[in-house]
């Protein structure tokens, strides 16, 4: 399984067009083969990052199948190339990364084809870690070692995916983790209090070792994002 994270970076006025064309003219042509799947679609929260930004991540089965779509992305007299090509009255950019899910993370499960979704909007904490370089596999070990697990039966956040970058798709010292806010109010808590990048006296994710030490012996900078789910976005 692998993921196809992309930022689209729309013009001014135009992203309510382009997310019209997403789900009812790039969604059917990706998901036509049954080989990919749509499964988040978001924007940045009020406040909380740049303007005019639609993120999508997309599930693909196979290599092989990423393989042939992207044959039918740039393949002239394909529908998913007039497609691409016919956005860019809608768009400036698009920042890609091809990913795969580590080993500990959970396998969202993307719901029928077809299904109808339209759902208040969800929140979820969008991190970005940078590993110490020829570190990632050690930050990935210590994040399902110590983060994953505390993170279980909290309420305040999910994680819903863990992903890498693979080689040759990008910055290989990239780590993202998907996480759902399910406890806004707590949630607050965090962005009012924050971190003071010092050790904590005591844990603060409960016993045992503690993530903010811990993580600091295999990275010490990240990027959060706060994002949140179109009412359509196949998964809420």
């Amino acid at each position: 399984m692998l993921y196809i994270h992309e930022t689209h970076h729309c013009i001014g006025g135009q992203v309510e067009p382009f997310l019209h064309s997403l789900r009812h003219e790039w969604k059917p042509l990706i998901e036509a083969s049954g080989a990919a799947r749509l499964l988040w679609v978001w924007h940045h929260a009020h406040g909380a990052g740049p303007s005019y930004r639609v993120i999508t991540l997309t599930q693909v089965s196979d290599w092989q199948s990423w393989g042939e779509i992207v044959d039918a992305y740039q393949r002239k007299g394909r529908d998913l190339h007039d497609w691409y090509e016919s956005a860019w009255k809608y768009r400036r950019k698009v920042d890609g990364k091809v990913m795969t899910p580590v080993e500990w993370s959970p396998i969202p499960k993307a719901p029928p084809k077809n299904a109808k979704a339209d759902h208040p909007p969800a929140v979820y904490l969008h991190d970005v870690a940078f590993p110490y370089p020829g570190k990632v596999q050690q930050y990935i070990e210590t994040l399902g070692r110590v983060y994953f697990p505390k993170l279980q039966g909290r309420g305040m956040l999910s994680m819903e995916l863990c992903l890498r970058v693979a080689p040759g798709a990008g910055d290989v010292h990239e780590v993202v983790l998907v996480q759902k806010v399910h406890d806004l109010d707590r949630f607050a808590g965090l962005l009012f209090k924050g971190d003071s990048g010092a050790p904590p006296k005591k844990p603060s994710l409960g016993k045992g070792e503690d993530w903010m030490t811990e993580g600091l012996k295999v990275r010490d900078q990240w990027d959060s994002r706060l994002f949140r789910t179109v009412p359509w976005s196949p998964l809420s």
